[in-house]
């Protein structure tokens, strides 16, 4: 069965925070006897370490009807698709920054809106780009074409077909394989993963797995708990100073979820990826700007919770 699969192949590329910061060159590809796995970086110098896989992150986003509510009749219950790209040769040579500010700049983000639904219900606004069209009939086609990404840009000869726009989340002028290419490693990212993928299949027919090698794959969501943050992505974007705004657009929550990923990643590996406390000092930061921002409203004294001794 479909949802069985689906789990088999979620647990099979599952992936902790230390692979995650071997795919961006934060840590050593394999261990190395002598040197724990777990040493810190300087966000202000470039990564260190190959960049395993030479992988592409593409961060997911689906929004629509629920599969499970008795609503869902056909494909046409997915009104927008969200997909965020980092690639990781960007990366070279570029310091991550404070909160990975700089790798934040290099993420391309676009937000698919199908046109069977562009008259009955407009999606919140896109904040990092203007929203697309596309046709419900060729959506599972044109979404393969985003995860399929060549090894190297497709020839000035290569015949494409009109989804020429695909090919901005990398830079390409043509976003489609040309035959037998082969194409890059992606690591799949998501909040909340499953829901997503599994209405990739059954609503728009378009199976990632299927798609491209899949390297490896994250869940912000569980990632996030596991390092005693907040497993929602409005708080967790909140955490991190993101001002998130317009929240259930599928291309912004697709991007915010590689924005909350990165900056995880980043103060991780700054922190030695060593085990934090369940308040790493980093939050005390973060809770104590926000606490300022509410004492300005007059809602809170101005006593900061300090770390327990």
């Amino acid at each position: 069965m479909l949802k069985d699969r689906l789990y088999e192949q979620l647990d099979k590329t599952t992936t902790d925070m230390l692979h995650l910061n071997r795919y961006l060159g934060l840590q050593a590809p394999r261990k190395i006897p002598g040197i724990s796995d777990f040493t810190a970086h300087n966000p202000s110098r470039p990564a260190p370490y190959p960049f395993l896989s030479d992988a592409v992150l593409v961060a997911i986003d689906v929004e629509g009807n629920m599969v499970s509510g008795k609503r869902v009749k056909s494909h046409h219950s997915v009104t927008e698709v969200g997909v965020s790209v980092l690639d990781t040769r960007d990366l070279v040579s570029l310091p991550p920054g404070t909160k990975a500010c700089n790798w934040l700049e290099k993420i391309r983000s676009r937000h698919f809106y199908i046109t069977k639904w562009s008259r009955k219900k407009r999606p919140r606004k896109f904040m990092f780009g203007i929203s697309e069209l596309i046709d419900i009939e060729t959506t599972p086609d044109f979404l393969t074409s985003v995860f399929r990404i060549p090894l190297e840009p497709p020839s000035a000869g290569f015949s494409a077909s009109v989804w020429d726009g695909v090919a901005q989340l990398l830079g390409f002028r043509r976003p489609l394989l040309e035959p037998e290419r082969p194409a890059r490693n992606i690591v799949l990212i998501g909040h909340g993963t499953y829901n997503d993928l599994y209405n990739l299949n059954v609503l728009l027919n378009c199976d990632v797995y299927a798609a491209a090698p899949v390297v490896g794959h994250i869940d912000t969501s569980v990632m996030a708990v596991d390092e005693g943050l907040p497993a929602s992505l409005e708080e967790l974007a909140t955490e991190f100073e993101l001002s998130p705004e317009n929240l259930h657009n599928a291309g912004n929550d697709a991007a915010y979820t590689m924005r909350v990923l990165l900056i995880m990643a980043v103060l991780r590996a700054e922190f030695g990826m060593r085990a934090l406390p369940y308040f790493p000092p980093w939050r005390y930061g973060l809770r104590d700007a926000k606490r300022r921002r509410r004492l300005v409203d007059g809602n809170l004294d101005d006593s900061v919770a300090q770390p327990a001794q």
